[in-house]
């Protein structure tokens, strides 16, 4: 005979001599703590380890439930302690409500079911109010997205991909919308096309114009492009570059009716200065529509433009905000993103990022100082966050939808030099140990000055710039040079190449010393130069062999991907910061490339840059995870 006792709280001296009395020659089975022999049963989570035969564990993949939910976790234990028993006794606190549902769950498992309040016998026949504790206990499944019944059109004729048309369809009738899109996809064409159905049905006026905000080498050259290749006679205005007396002419422009569809293109630091002008005259912003083009620009709710992008999300009729990354670093990242979505539909998100943080996550790992260095997903949390957001956004994946070239990865290792490595040693060891005690240390640089790392954090990025090869010397700029492996390493990439390579660095002294090595001579794709969109062509023909780029001015929504280049080289990683690697890759990794992708990381040997890259692809998983689960398209079969 095995008995189960389910203790929902916790027992008082009478329940444990009621218990005792009740499990008397037989073998025991519970979830809590008991006296004499049994065996208890937990609820799986990560890492947990088995105890010998006195410890069972209950995969929480058999359940259908929301882990985040208070009585979800309890109710797992009691069904398998009912499947498992030949009769259970269930214990509850004295005067405590009693769920139908654990009631119903208990004789729907077992034939011989005892129900105690305190010590008090409890009998119940009907369980009027189980289907509803039921539905609020189910994780709430992912729907797949209705087929499309028709496919709209552009005005050149061109008609939407299916997959396009599933995401037009989520949007068309929704205030605000998050279409969390692989890059490469097409979410440009989607949207213009969305604009128009909102402009053809009334849902906006298509005399105010649409604020789009969006990278600069994107506002410069992404939306014009589309609506010429689409055939949309739109105007185009950009607010990019412009003397405050043209800024202000632009601005003024759009106060009166629009004489066609205009889009009026920003980037986020502009964000002030034009709510401002509008502001100062006493003027709503004349917006209806408003579009974030890479949505995780905003993913820090403290950043001022998050503060500034709030005053734009709440005077706009539709809302629709574009990333192919929502989640490049952190799940905590969606928090920001999500409630400039829908902040109705996100209310189980919780008021600010810090209710966020504490519901459903806990922290993973902390600096000698007791500071949280990294939030771990609390078990079940992941699904349960997938399963909300899809209420307010969509996601696809390039697999499936559209053909994209292979991709490969390959380490090109560089060893640093004895006195390099007694540096890198030195800063790796007996400097960490200095910052360990909560204070500063001082670095001093062979035949340089001391240099002051206040934090690991700053340590890290000293490790960073030494295995790169040049170590900042203070906060202008100014560096030594510490080793050229890798500039000799990227020689040799340059002269076995057999198509142009894009090569991506992050700090500003390797770029200075990557020109120097090639006296000035190698082009850079950078959004401050007014000639940026013909570099741009300039690559697209083959016209250039080496191009010199940073992640953080080429990381979104820029095609490079239609003429021969194919291969990428990084030079230096750029600092544990996913979301600027997968963009940057995805510049040539994306619908319409040609040939293979090859990408080639530059990487010193047994240091941090090793570390680096793992962490990368470790982030790219959560992402990665995010996208599928929320991927409700179907493929060809």
């Amino acid at each position: 005979m095995t008995t189960a006792v389910y203790v929902h709280a916790s027992m008082d001296a009478a329940q444990q001599a009621l218990v005792r009395q009740a499990v008397a020659g037989s073998q025991v089975i519970t979830n809590a703590a008991l006296s004499g022999d049994y065996t208890q049963y937990v609820l799986e989570q990560k890492g947990a380890r088995t105890y010998g035969s006195r410890m069972k564990q209950v995969d929480r993949r058999e359940y259908p439930f929301d882990w985040m939910h208070p009585l979800s976790r309890r109710l797992a234990l009691l069904i398998s302690l009912a499947k498992d028993s030949d009769r259970i006794l269930l214990l509850f606190e004295d005067h405590a409500a009693i769920p139908d549902l654990f009631l119903l769950m208990a004789q729907a498992y077992n034939g011989t079911v005892r129900v105690f309040s305190g010590t008090r016998r409890v009998e119940k026949d009907e369980f009027p109010d189980a289907r509803r504790q039921y539905g609020e206990l189910l994780l709430k499944p992912i729907q797949p997205l209705p087929e499309p019944t028709e496919l709209y059109q552009t005005p050149n004729g061109s008609t939407v991909r299916p997959y396009q048309q599933q995401m037009i369809d989520f949007a068309k009738n929704r205030a605000g919308t998050g279409w969390f899109v692989d890059m490469g996809l097409g979410k440009t064409m989607a949207a213009l096309a969305l604009l128009d159905y909102w402009m053809k049905h009334g849902d906006i006026n298509p005399a105010r114009p649409v604020c789009i905000v969006a990278p600069i080498m994107v506002a410069l050259d992404t939306w014009g492009r589309e609506c010429e290749k689409w055939g949309y006679d739109w105007d185009i205005k950009k607010n990019i570059r412009l003397t405050p007396r043209k800024r202000d002419d632009l601005l003024r422009s759009l106060t009166v009716p629009q004489e066609k569809p205009t889009l009026f293109l920003t980037n986020r630091d502009q964000l002030k200065q034009v709510r401002e002008y509008f502001y100062a005259r006493n003027l709503s912003l004349p917006f209806d529509v408003l579009i974030i083009d890479e949505l995780s620009l905003f993913k820090s709710p403290t950043a001022k433009c998050s503060e500034e992008i709030a005053y734009y999300r709440q005077s706009v009729k539709r809302f629709l905000g574009l990333t192919g990354t929502p989640a490049s670093n952190h799940l905590i990242d969606l928090w920001s993103q999500l409630k400039l979505v829908d902040k109705n539909e996100t209310r189980w998100a919780g008021r600010t990022i810090y209710d966020f943080q504490d519901k459903f996550f806990i922290p993973g790992a902390r600096s000698s100082q007791g500071f949280v260095t990294r939030w771990d997903p609390k078990p079940g949390a992941e699904e349960t966050i997938f399963s909300r957001a899809a209420d307010s956004v969509v996601s696809m994946q390039s697999k499936g939808l559209v053909e994209l070239p292979e991709i490969s990865y390959s380490n090109l290792f560089v060893t640093l030099p004895e006195s390099a490595r007694k540096e890198y040693t030195k800063l790796e060891n007996d400097i960490a140990e200095e910052l360990m005690g909560g204070n500063g240390a001082y670095y001093p640089l062979p035949n340089g000055p001391e240099i002051l790392i206040p934090t690991s954090d700053n340590l890290s990025g000293k490790l960073l710039q030494m295995a790169g090869g040049a170590m900042y010397t203070d906060n202008r700029h100014n560096y030594k040079v510490i080793h050229d492996e890798k500039l000799d390493a990227l020689d040799n990439l340059i002269e076995s190449a057999t198509s142009p390579l894009l090569v991506f660095y992050y700090f500003a002294s390797d770029f200075d010393r990557i020109q120097k090595r090639y006296k000035n001579t190698l082009p850079v794709l950078d959004s401050k130069d007014r000639d940026v969109q013909r570099q741009i062509a300039r690559w697209n023909n083959g016209e250039i062999p080496v191009l010199l780029a940073h992640p953080a001015s080429v990381g979104h929504g820029l095609n490079l991907q239609s003429g021969p280049g194919h291969t990428i080289v990084w030079f230096s990683l750029p600092n544990w910061d996913n979301d600027k690697y997968q963009q940057a890759n995805k510049r040539l990794h994306r619908s319409g490339q040609a040939h293979s992708v090859s990408v080639i990381h530059i990487l010193a040997k047994d240091t941090i840059e090793e570390v680096m890259l793992y962490s990368l692809r470790g982030k790219e998983k959560v992402n990665a995870s995010l996208m599928q689960f929320l991927d409700r398209t179907r493929r060809e079969t």
